[in-house]
């Protein structure tokens, strides 16, 4: 049986003595970019003796980066997203239950919310939504009026259950935080720049 992790009452003879903690990133695919070189960045060199850190890949492939990740000893775990968030945050729930990962860190907008409630459902103790200055994404979309209606559920659905289920949020940027979430000042425990 593996212990939990609650990070309130960690101490360092905890860390010398308790298996590594179980990390898992989920983001969209391993393709070459800023977040997926980072994340393999982290994969090579992490302390093993302390960490265990894998993938989830929700995009419609794992990416042909995916194979350096492995390399590193991750294991990479697949669940695609979905438009129906509350059907996808079931699907990652189904397959965390069993995982015993201590922390989740999202790396996706809309669906870090369905992610962390799934991840919430499966007991993990630490969820993390991890949020980037994007700007306007998917501007050929805003062309279509139900693509963009679409997305706007989508995006709102996603930020309430993050608000709702992340233990934190982490964004590169106080004006990413600014547009998401303009009440997150008063809220420095949960919400970091």
């Amino acid at each position: 049986m593996v212990t939990r992790w609650e990070p309130s009452s960690l101490t360092h003879d905890d860390v010398k003595s308790r298996p590594p903690i179980r990390v898992l990133h989920v983001l969209n695919w391993f393709r070459q970019g800023g977040l997926e070189t980072q994340v393999l960045r982290i994969l090579r060199c992490y302390d093993r003796r302390h960490f265990r850190m894998d993938a989830c890949v929700i995009g419609a492939e794992a990416g042909y980066l995916a194979e350096e990740a492995r390399s590193y000893g991750a294991e990479i775990l697949f669940c695609p997203k979905s438009p129906n968030l509350l059907s996808f945050s079931r699907l990652f729930f189904q397959m965390l239950k069993n995982k015993n990962y201590d922390v989740v860190h999202s790396h996706g907008e809309a669906w870090s919310g369905a992610t962390l409630r799934g991840a919430a459902q499966a007991g993990v103790p630490v969820r993390i939504a991890h949020m980037r200055d994007m700007g306007h994404v998917g501007a050929e979309a805003d062309k279509n009026a139900l693509v963009k209606a679409a997305r706007v559920v989508v995006i709102g659905w996603g930020r309430h259950w993050v608000r709702r289920h992340a233990t934190h949020v982490v964004a590169v940027s106080q004006a990413a935080l600014d547009q998401r979430w303009p009440e997150w000042r008063s809220r420095s425990d949960r919400f970091l720049v």
